[in-house]
C-alpha cells in the first residue's frame, strides 16, 4: 500500500517537476488552469468517502441488531467524528480571525 502511494506520489511530483524544468509557458498556464478543478475532484472524493461510510455504517447496524458485531466500529466512529468537529471548528476561528490560511502567513497577507 505504502510503495503504490509512495509511486503514485513520485509520478505527480516527475511530472510536475519535467514540466517545470523543459516545458514551455503553455504546459505551466495548464498546469495553474488545472487547479481550478481541485475542489471538484476534492468534493467528489468527499461525496465517495461519505457514501462508503453509511453503506459500511449501515452494514455495522445490520450485524449489531442480528448479534453479530462488537462495538468497535461505533467508538471509532464517534472519535473521528469528534475529532473532525475539532479540526472544522479550529478552521472556522482561524477563518474568523483572518488567518483564511490555516494560520500559515503568506507574502499575500
Amino acid at each position: 500500500m505504502f510503495a503504490a502511494y509512495g509511486a503514485g506520489m513520485g509520478a505527480v511530483l516527475l511530472t510536475v517537476s519535467l514540466a517545470s524544468a523543459f516545458g514551455k509557458e503553455a504546459v505551466i498556464v495548464g498546469l495553474k488552469n488545472a487547479g481550478q478543478y481541485v475542489n471538484f475532484i476534492g468534493g467528489a472524493g468527499l461525496l465517495l468517502a461519505g457514501a462508503y461510510t453509511v453503506y459500511y455504517q449501515t452494514r455495522f447496524i445490520e450485524q449489531l441488531l442480528t448479534g453479530n458485531a462488537t462495538l468497535l466500529p461505533i467508538l471509532t466512529g464517534f472519535m473521528a467524528l469528534v475529532v473532525t468537529a475539532m479540526i472544522a471548528r479550529v478552521l472556522y476561528l482561524n477563518e474568523q480571525r483572518g488567518m483564511g490560511s490555516g494560520g500559515v502567513v503568506t507574502s499575500e497577507s
